[in-house]
């Protein structure tokens, strides 16, 4: 999975991410797996160039939108003289267009003037004008643009460059190759990264004071370990009124829970250490202790405190200390006074060291004053 980094907390083995992409068919990332991270510094590749359509797309892009005014009456056209009419005031018509001068404007009883030499065809002459008739109302199209002297109104409402400009989006992340700048005017976005665009068009996304981290405790929630080994073990022997101290192998079934966790060590960079409660149920069998034919079926029982600092996720020791009773389940022909030396109480006081072997799975060895045995435990 590809993560965006949120926030980091310094001396903790935290961070806070926002997914960003997933990968293959992965769903969901196992808490209780490992996993590698790679941190991205930088692109590896260089500026691609521009295509011919990126070009035009980026024109598109940045060329100024017109703005949006509503239509303000036009201006008044300049106006040309024409010739008073016996009896009436002076009229005004509109300009003409400069391509096509038509001809001079005369009264009712002027004459024409005559035609230019080489003219096949005389000019027409205009009807006479009315009296007091309104001028011709100006074209809706936009009036050609005055001469220089001309005297413009300046009374009339000018549109402002910005007044009704869209504002510009804004810039949105380019996933999965689709930029929204220069691709939201050719085709819509994928379906794929809807949501990823939904997010970045969001104003709160890059506001961290809106994000709400969980600060999770470092102690997880697997505190129980169940495990099974094989090792030696010490009992006593008495015979003849001597007792003499032996080791017998075995295999035993261990039970551990912790019950606190960043006594000293905080964990994080650093170590992390834990007290836990230890329980451990042995079987083995003494054959011919004593006498020919006799057997002794022992159960060893143990409880210990064990104090753990663990310098990685993968390597820790620790140190134990507590009791173990020796019980005789079952005997043979026994010995009285054997049978009596072998359900003893023993010291157990050592040391041992405890490595990763899998997602949930450790070894564990143990050696002490009681025994020395080695274990595989689960973790949950």
């Amino acid at each position: 999975m590809a993560f965006r980094i949120l926030r980091q907390y310094g001396g903790k083995k935290q961070f806070a991410a926002k997914w960003m992409r997933r990968y293959n068919s992965i769903k969901q990332l196992d808490p209780a797996q490992s996993y590698m991270a790679l941190e991205k510094l930088s692109d590896n590749s260089g500026a691609v160039p521009l295509t011919n359509q990126d070009k035009k797309d980026l024109s598109e892009i940045e060329k100024p939108a017109e703005p949006a005014v509503e239509p303000s009456p036009a201006p008044s056209a300049p106006t040309a003289e024409v010739a008073p009419i016996p009896g009436s005031e002076a009229l005004t018509a509109p300009a003409p267009p400069p391509e096509a001068s038509p001809p001079p404007a005369v009264a009712d009883n002027a004459v024409p003037p005559p035609p230019e030499s080489g003219a096949t065809t005389p000019p027409e002459v205009p009807p006479p004008l009315p009296t007091e008739a309104p001028v011709a109302a100006a074209p809706e199209a936009p009036p050609p643009a005055p001469a220089p002297d001309a005297a413009m109104d300046e009374s009339l409402p000018k549109p402002s460059a910005e007044e009704g400009l869209p504002k510009p989006a804004a810039p949105v992340p380019r996933p999965e190759g689709y930029d929204s700048e220069l691709d939201s005017g050719t085709s819509p976005p994928p379906k794929a990264v809807s949501e990823t665009i939904a997010e970045a068009k969001d104003p709160e996304a890059d506001d961290l004071s809106t994000v709400m981290v969980e600060e999770k405790p470092l102690a997880t929630h697997d505190v129980n370990f169940l495990g099974l080994g094989a090792g030696i073990y010490l009992n006593d022997k008495v015979q003849n009124g001597a007792t003499t101290s032996f080791y017998t192998p075995g295999g035993f079934l261990l039970y551990s829970r912790i019950l606190k966790q960043n006594i000293y060590f905080k964990g994080g960079k650093g170590a992390a250490d834990d007290l836990s409660f230890d329980a451990w149920m042995g079987y083995y069998k003494i054959l011919t202790l004593i006498n020919s034919g006799d057997s002794y079926t022992v159960i060893p029982l143990k409880a210990s405190a064990r104090y753990t600092v663990m310098f990685s996720d993968d390597f820790g020791v620790f140190a134990y200390g507590g009791l173990e009773q020796n019980v005789v389940a079952a005997t043979t022909n026994p010995d009285a006074n054997a049978q009596k030396g072998l359900s003893s109480t023993i010291p157990a006081v050592g040391v041992g060291a405890i490595f990763r072997a899998g997602p949930s799975w450790y070894v564990r060895f143990d050696g002490g004053y009681e025994g020395v045995d080695l274990s595989l435990a689960i973790r949950f």
